[in-house]
């Protein structure tokens, strides 16, 4: 596993967005350095409050708790940038891929995906019905507000929102 950019916690488990080798590699002699560039999975891992691996379905490597959003060629760009949560949903800020991946926290399907360039940090506001993204810089003026992929109130056309019947903010992480 190599270090990531982002973690959230919320809804009883915890995300780390990270790069994990591929374990089915051809193993290299104790003392010999690797001559190709490994084969790696990109995307997100999920564990317990207590720090331990919390498998689903479908999940990958050895502890079957990382949702991969690609496989390739060791690239510390491929990393997510953000991750954010409701205590329900996961938002990942796919910055490689220029969207944002919405996943439900409990199965770790992805719900929902919408475009967002280079988007980098991630958090829910406090209504909980916008998520605020930082993104990387590559324009003078881009509006950090994009609506939360549920609700009605929309402020970017390919920007769907993500917030019908959301938590209040009472319902602390």
């Amino acid at each position: 596993m190599r270090g990531g950019f982002a973690v959230a916690v919320g809804g009883g488990y915890a995300w780390y967005a990270h790069t994990s080798v591929r374990e089915d590699q051809p193993e290299v002699k104790a003392g010999e350095a690797r001559r190709d560039k490994p084969i790696c999975f990109f995307g997100v891992s999920r564990y317990t409050p207590g720090g331990k691996p919390a498998p689903f379905a479908d999940g990958k490597t050895r502890f079957k708790n990382m949702l991969v959003l690609r496989e390739g060629l060791d690239d510390h760009g491929q990393i997510p940038r953000g991750l954010a949560t409701d205590g329900k949903r996961l938002f990942i800020a796919d910055t490689a891929k220029d969207r944002i991946v919405v996943v439900d926290g409990a199965t770790m399907k992805v719900a929902r995906e919408f475009a967002a360039p280079k988007p980098t940090r991630l958090a829910p506001t406090v209504r909980f019905n916008e998520l605020a993204v930082q993104f990387r810089q590559i324009a003078p003026s881009v509006d950090p507000i994009v609506p939360h992929p549920d609700t009605e109130d929309r402020r970017h056309e390919d920007s769907p929102s993500i917030a019908q019947g959301c938590e209040s903010p009472h319902n602390r992480y």
